[in-house]
């Protein structure tokens, strides 16, 4: 791989090398605006991740809230309600853990991956270097020597940003995708492995069961209005009968 200025180029000072040198510049400047839009957004996902974990957080701790409710009553269902409650609260604490992880992934491999890149720290050359060229021009007539030595060292720093700048970005963004890889992975084991099968067959069976009889609790209270009818009916018949005994033994 060679140099994206000639060496020879740059140690005459040529016309062909500031051409080159000032589109370098502004390659690498678009480059450095780019890359600093992609961190400010990363920066600014990272930090709504974090308001998310925070929100899941606090569903959590009403959930919490929910198996005291279930905990404070006795008999019944209410104790294998709160058991399994408790087993699926568990089970979002470990999502929430994931996905914290991969929050810090995020924040580990793109934003301070990048920062602390050749990009980044390398991102000032474009602005800083031209008035060190036109400062040792200046000094041409003193001292050529420097003026080869900084040109030669502003070439180096401008290829290796261009040589670097493809694979440290992919790796970034690489290291980002492995990490939710390495998410959803290991979330389909937690919850979806032989354990977790047999738990939530023993759930889904106990809900139907508690389907069913909610079921035909309906079904019995549909009836309310014919028991209130029939109910009238007794009182009055009772009410009724009561009356009749009551003359009777006046007459007599």
């Amino acid at each position: 791989m060679k140099p994206v200025i000639d060496f020879l180029e740059a140690l005459s000072d040529s016309p062909r090398f500031r051409n080159q040198l000032q589109r370098q510049e502004a390659n690498l400047e678009d480059l450095e605006g780019r890359t600093e839009k992609l961190l400010k957004i990363c920066n600014g996902m990272t930090e709504a991740g974090k308001v998310y974990l925070g929100q899941q957080t606090q569903f959590l701790a009403a959930l919490w809230e929910m198996s005291a409710y279930f905990s404070s009553e006795k008999g019944g269902e209410s104790p294998q309600v709160t058991t399994n409650l408790n087993k699926l609260i568990h089970t979002f604490q470990e999502i929430i853990k994931y996905q914290n992880v991969v929050l810090e992934q995020a924040s580990r491999s793109v934003a301070l991956g990048l920062t602390h890149s050749s990009l980044s720290k390398n991102a000032s050359v474009s602005r800083s270097r031209p008035n060190e060229v036109e400062e040792t021009t200046n000094l041409l007539l003193a001292t050529r020597s420097c003026f080869r030595y900084t040109a030669l060292d502003y070439v180096y720093q401008i290829s290796m940003i261009q040589a670097k700048k493809k694979y440290e970005i992919l790796d970034a963004l690489m290291n980002f995708v492995r990490a939710y890889g390495s998410y959803f992975k290991t979330g389909a084991n937690e919850l979806f492995n032989s354990n977790t099968e047999a738990f939530d067959k023993q759930l889904e069976e106990m809900i139907e069961e508690m389907k069913t009889k909610t079921g035909s609790l309906e079904r019995e209270l549909e009836k309310r209005h014919a028991f209130a009818a029939t109910a009238g009916e007794t009182a009055l018949g009772t009410a009724s009968g009561g009356t009749g005994s009551s003359t009777g033994d006046v007459k007599n």
